[in-house]
């Protein structure tokens, strides 16, 4: 069991890649509602782990800024 309730995923917007990611992590957090609205994520206190899935010139902004908002962070 997860002591993660909600997990955030930032995705890539590719919608066959983004599919396979939220398939993985809800094998791996069957018990976590995985949301994948950023605004929501960063906001949201209750989600303390985000994954990130995008390009990866994308990824150390948006790693950034979810340290920043005290998550911990995933880049996959």
């Amino acid at each position: 069991m997860s002591i993660f309730k909600r997990i955030g995923l930032i995705a890539s917007g590719r919608k066959v890649q983004d599919a396979e990611r939220l398939s993985e992590l809800k094998v791996q957090y069957p018990d976590a509602e995985i949301i994948s609205n950023t605004d929501e994520i960063m906001n949201d206190e209750t989600i303390q782990l985000v994954f990130i899935s995008s390009p990866s010139r994308d990824n150390l902004d948006m790693a950034g800024e979810a340290l920043r908002w005290g998550k911990h962070v995933r880049i996959i």
